[in-house]
């Protein structure tokens, strides 16, 4: 990859993280005790909230600015999840789930900072997450559906899985597949390795800006890499 082309990637992932905007911490220890910041409004207090839904609809969308998400698929058709979260006051914020789509409402019209979601969700819903920065991990996500991951910063893995189609887009950030089958995948990346342990893949396009692309004792009956500095690396 030329370098023009690295330093593209590198700008889109920039606007990624300033569009989707989330949270600048402020004065923060370790575990960020003192707050974030939104928009210009602090945000002090740390809360969280338990979601449920039964699914008639088979997709879920999650988008947020700093967030690291934790989902393992099961077979019960239902939702939970629990959603961890900075609001401007106690019991301002309000956490909704509804048509696939995770949202919330404030009492004082101030913003609420999205953290961290984990939990269990169907195992053949549709999976569509967009973050600026934060770690995604997805474990045992099976059946014919789509799985699209759109991040500015942060490692991406997805463990003990079959399903259709993934779709990777990440500025900087490892992404790891394991143990997983996957008809058709696209994973493009500026900087930052991709990993691929014991997995099976039908047809694989695959790109870094800056890292190596690492098959370990996995199949890939058709593949496309590209990388800008970096090797390809197998070990079977």
């Amino acid at each position: 990859m030329k370098k023009e082309v690295i330093i593209c990637m590198a700008i889109q992932s920039l606007f990624l993280l300033l569009t989707l905007s989330a949270c600048i911490p402020v004065n923060c220890d370790d575990n960020c005790e003192k707050g974030v910041r939104v928009n210009g409004v602090t945000l002090k207090y740390k809360n969280s909230a338990s979601l449920s839904q039964s699914y008639e609809d088979n997709n879920l969308e999650i988008k947020g600015g700093t967030l690291s998400i934790d989902l393992k698929g099961h077979s019960e058709p239902q939702t939970d999840l629990q959603v961890e979260y900075w609001e401007y006051e106690p019991g301002d914020a309000t956490i909704i789930l509804k048509k696939g789509k995770i949202s919330w409402e404030s009492k004082s019209n101030k913003p609420v900072s999205l953290t961290r979601i984990s939990g269990s969700i169907p195992e053949a819903l549709n999976l569509n997450i967009e973050t600026g920065t934060g770690e995604t991990k997805l474990d045992a996500i099976k059946g014919n559906q789509s799985i699209s991951v759109d991040k500015g910063t942060g490692r991406t893995e997805i463990s003990n899985s079959q399903f259709n189609q993934l779709i990777i887009n990440s500025g900087t950030g490892y992404v790891t597949l394991i143990n997983t089958s996957i008809s058709k995948c696209s994973i493009d990346t500026g900087t930052g390795s991709v990993n691929l342990k014991n997995s099976v893949i039908e047809d694989a396009m695959i790109e870094t800006g800056t890292g190596d692309i690492i098959i370990e004792k996995s199949k890939i009956n058709k593949q496309n890499f590209t990388t800008g500095t970096g090797k390809v690396i197998t070990h079977n």
